[in-house]
């Protein structure tokens, strides 16, 4: 296992497959949300622009010349909520790992790689948001020592 930097060069359809991937997993959890492939085209330009205005990185995991996930880390997110007082973190916009890879530590690789980079940045605060029904990714990010912060509850109304 290589956990690297993203390179558009070779990486750029390993990304696409892990977008697909997780959005489609997520779906399963969560059927209101769209399919990968109904999103792809804008999702994937505005993982970039989200990097390049929060001064973020992708970091892929390469296994043996194949994307087996990638993280994307932000490291100057302003909070644009009144009463947070502007306060600047950090967050993991994205953490994907294909299935078949899956329980071998890339997850916690690519984790850990996102923090080495917030830390170098000074970040002081790293936040992460993960659908309430995806109890494997909750574990994960819960064994690597995050807490819960604030919990965003949904009624259905119809």
């Amino acid at each position: 296992m290589n956990i690297r930097e993203y390179n558009n060069e070779t990486d750029y359809d390993g990304l696409r497959r892990c977008v697909i991937s997780v959005q489609d997993y997520e779906r399963e959890l969560e059927p209101r949300m769209p399919r990968g492939t109904d999103i792809i085209e804008d999702y994937i330009p505005d993982l970039f622009r989200r990097c390049k205005a929060h001064k973020g990185k992708i970091f892929v995991a390469d296994a043996g010349g194949t994307v087996a996930g990638y993280v994307s880390i932000l490291t100057k997110v302003t909070s644009e909520d009144i009463d947070d007082g502007g306060m600047e973190f950090g967050r993991i916009d994205d953490l994907v790992v294909l299935e078949q890879f899956r329980g071998q530590g890339y997850g916690r690789a690519l984790l850990s790689a996102a923090e080495t980079e917030a830390r170098a940045k000074g970040v002081k605060w790293l936040r992460i948001g993960v659908l309430n029904a995806n109890r494997i990714a909750k574990d994960l990010y819960l064994s690597k020592g995050f807490s819960p912060h604030t919990i965003e509850l949904e009624k259905s109304l119809m």
